[in-house]
């Protein structure tokens, strides 16, 4: 997962959000298979990206900008049904909640949500 951001006019920069993922005290983020979903939490300064990986499994990269991102296996930290396709994902600031919604493996729509 890469990154890219401006301001203004300014040139464009860019990030290798994985790799700098992978220097944090967590899990490494595996490669995608899927489109990104992503959000930015307004109530809690924080960005988003979930995506799917080879197996089936949600993973989130999150991190307050000018931090180091980390990565978290949605799947496995919320018990959920693996992943059949892209997720879609938003957060509902006031109660700073945040919301993944996609269809699993047995065609069911699912949500995980998490503050």
């Amino acid at each position: 997962m890469h990154e890219l951001w401006w301001t203004g006019n300014n040139p464009v920069n860019g990030w290798d959000l994985s790799l700098a993922a992978a220097a944090a005290p967590a899990t490494e983020a595996p490669p995608a298979i899927s489109d990104p979903a992503g959000f930015r939490s307004a109530g809690t300064s924080t960005k988003h990206i979930i995506y799917r990986s080879a197996n089936n499994h949600l993973n989130e990269i999150w991190w307050v900008p000018g931090g180091t991102p980390t990565h978290v296996d949605l799947s496995l930290s919320a018990l959920a049904r693996r992943a059949a396709d892209k997720p879609a994902a938003f957060s509902v600031d006031g109660p700073h909640t945040r919301h993944v919604i996609y269809r699993s493996t047995d065609n069911e729509i699912r949500e995980i949500r998490w503050t």
